[in-house]
């Protein structure tokens, strides 16, 4: 008997460490995805460009025939299509958005001519402006390099568009209704305003950057900085570790992650041997997502294509892994983050680079390859809370965005007295008769059930009883006086 019940016990205890484990991998949870076709340029870095918009996402796609064509689509969180607009013989260098406008860089193949469009949230153009030459010159090279940190080219702060161009040591400022443009000269506090993951990137590597430590991504959110990068006994060339025409490393290396302080002080640092880069890392909620790449098989020839395998590596505060999904042979690129968690494009087959020189007027291309945008979102939860008797019907768990419906149901005897729904920092979200739209936070319903007043309902019958009574007394009274007066 007791061997049987310590063999329970044991069972109970790992079944319990499996559930634990499972609740712990279920931080983020799938929520769909598209297939789409795309092309990977220049260098490996693919002109696909997805921006986090309203309660979706906006995702540009560079399509290359006798002449390239971009498709912009607007994403609720589900993956359904709410607006979508094609811009022919063009490419989409870099996104970002401003309250309903999404404003896009698009470089017009026919007409030799960069643009910033603004468009509404139905993908409608309401307006345009060339941008000027000093910039026309570096969009194509600051898109790629920023890409390859993480860093989105078209920088907003304040209702403002800005645009660095470091060669010239200028910044160009749009303000949103483009009423107003303006070109001031690159300072240091310039730099921190409009571009502070650059600023505070500069303070982290001339800190903490050492001869065989590189760090390549950056994100900076609330005085913190992420990075990740590469480590190795041997310098190495890091666009060799993921560049299709280029040789792999000649020696081993280690991916680490890092994240730092505004002032470059190290909070912590980790290393990761079963992958030998981690980039594109990234702050989404209060978890850090991030790409591992692995090198399956290095190629023999300069032109043959290195075999990589990529995981979405999704790590707490504190840098201890609480999720991974694994791409196998797939190859993960470009994280986005927003409110209610984040998209990834993703690769599948082998991709090669594709010329996109503005010089040339025509190209023909024949192959491409498929990209799949997805999203995983991170589940709310809806805690109630029930003083009385009675109950509520409402959901458990939601999305950022979901409109949520509930209803109340006191038990007999008991009256509804009042709903009161605040999000997880005590804030009062307002309902409208019995829907309510969910915050990117946790919510909580408390719900007040009132006994009906016997003693309220008895006096009230017992009062209108008596005035029957005293009426039916008056009549009768008065029926007789008027009988004896006739």
């Amino acid at each position: 008997m007791k061997n049987i019940k310590s063999m329970l016990f044991v069972l109970i205890l790992f079944f319990a460490v499996i559930l634990s484990v499972n609740a712990k991998d279920e931080v983020f949870k799938y929520g769909w995805s598209k297939e789409q076709k795309s092309e990977l340029s220049y260098e490996g870095i693919p002109y696909n460009t997805t921006i986090a918009f309203d309660k979706g996402y906006v995702d540009s796609d560079v399509y290359f025939y006798d002449y390239p064509a971009t498709k912009i689509q607007y994403y609720n969180f589900k993956g359904e299509s709410l607006a979508s607009t094609i811009l022919k013989n063009s490419v989409v260098y870099a996104m970002a958005s401003i309250d309903n406008n999404i404003y896009a860089i698009v470089y017009d193949m026919e007409d030799d001519l960069f643009s910033l469009f603004k468009f509404d949230d139905k993908l409608n153009k309401v307006d345009e402006i060339e941008l000027p030459n000093d910039i026309k010159n570096n969009i194509l090279m600051m898109t790629k390099s920023l890409k390859t940190f993480g860093i989105n080219y078209i920088s907003t702060y304040n209702d403002e568009l800005a645009f660095v161009n470091p060669d010239e040591s200028k910044i160009y400022i749009v303000d949103k209704d483009f009423t107003k443009t303006t070109t001031k000269d690159l300072t240091e506090n310039l730099i921190k305003k409009y571009y502070p993951s650059v600023y505070y990137g500069e303070i982290l590597f001339n800190d903490l950057m050492d001869d065989y430590t590189q760090y390549i991504s950056i994100d900076f959110k609330e005085s913190k900085l992420i990075t990740g990068g590469v480590k190795s006994d041997c310098l190495i060339n890091i666009n060799s570790l993921f560049e299709d025409n280029s040789r792999t490393a000649p020696c081993d290396t280690i991916g680490t992650l890092l994240l730092a302080n505004n002032n470059g002080g190290k909070v912590w640092s980790k290393d990761f041997e079963e992958y030998n880069i981690i980039v594109n890392a990234r702050f989404v909620d209060n978890y850090i997502v991030a790409i591992g790449y692995s090198l399956v098989k290095t190629p023999l020839a300069r032109d043959a294509l290195p075999e990589f395998e990529s995981d979405i590596l999704i790590f707490d505060m504190e840098g201890n892994l609480v999720q991974k999904v694994e791409g196998e042979d797939s190859r993960y690129l470009l994280i986005e983050p927003s409110k209610d968690g984040f998209t990834i494009n993703r690769t599948t087959g082998t991709c090669r680079d594709i010329n996109l020189n503005p010089i040339l007027p025509k190209m023909s291309m024949n192959y491409d390859c498929e990209m799949l945008l997805e999203e995983y979102y991170l589940p709310r939860k809806i805690t109630t809370k029930i003083e009385g008797k009675g109950k509520i019907d409402i959901v458990l768990e939601a999305r950022y965005g979901d409109e949520i419906t509930f209803e109340a149901h006191p038990d007999n005897g008991y009256v509804l007295d009042s709903i009161k729904i605040t999000d997880k920092d005590g804030n009062v979200i307002e309902y409208n008769s019995n829907k309510f739209t969910m915050p990117a936070s946790d919510v909580l319903v408390e719900v007040v059930f009132l006994p009906r007043n016997p003693e309220t309902r008895d006096i009230a019958f017992f009062t209108v009883s008596i005035l029957l009574v005293v009426g039916f007394i008056t009549f009768i009274v008065n029926y007789k006086k008027l009988k004896f007066l006739k």
